[in-house]
């Protein structure tokens, strides 16, 4: 690890743990379906400004089909994953929906990492990401243990 990559996972951390907050607060407010729109529609035109400013415009255009292709169907993924999300915010707590939607992408993301990837999965691993799912499952389970 480099002497800054610590830093960078605790920004990881606290970014994608700060968003669902947010995210619940703007719930309250409006829908499911709007807020999904809004945010591809705000993090689209936030990241082609960011682009313009940093990035040659000629830069998005020089990749073959498959990169399109993937990243729409990133998109796509995203969106719909982002829309169930937001819907189940809008019903239960954000931290109960986390503790229920963190553990299974843990142990489906290594699942298919292994599939399509080829990635390792060495019974260590797999019984620390195990022991972490059903942690974060138990700490989040219930609404109120008072």
């Amino acid at each position: 690890m480099y002497m800054f990559e610590p830093l960078l996972f605790a920004g990881n951390i606290f970014f994608w743990s700060i968003m669902p907050l947010l995210e619940k607060g703007a719930i309250r407010k409006t829908s499911h379906i709007d807020m999904s729109l809004l945010r591809y529609i705000l993090a689209g035109t936030f990241t082609l400004i960011i682009y313009f400013f940093y990035k040659d415009m000629n830069q998005l255009f020089k990749y073959d089909k498959y990169v399109y292709f993937r990243m729409i169907s990133v998109a796509i993924l995203g969106f719909f994953g982002v829309f169930l999300n937001y819907y189940l915010m809008s019903k239960y707590d954000a931290n109960f929906v986390f503790s229920i939607v963190a553990p299974l992408s843990l142990i489906f993301l290594m699942i298919l990492g292994a599939c399509f990837f080829g990635e390792k999965i060495s019974y260590t691993r797999a019984f620390g990401i195990i022991i972490v799912a059903i942690g974060i499952f138990i700490i989040y389970s219930t609404k109120n243990d008072n």
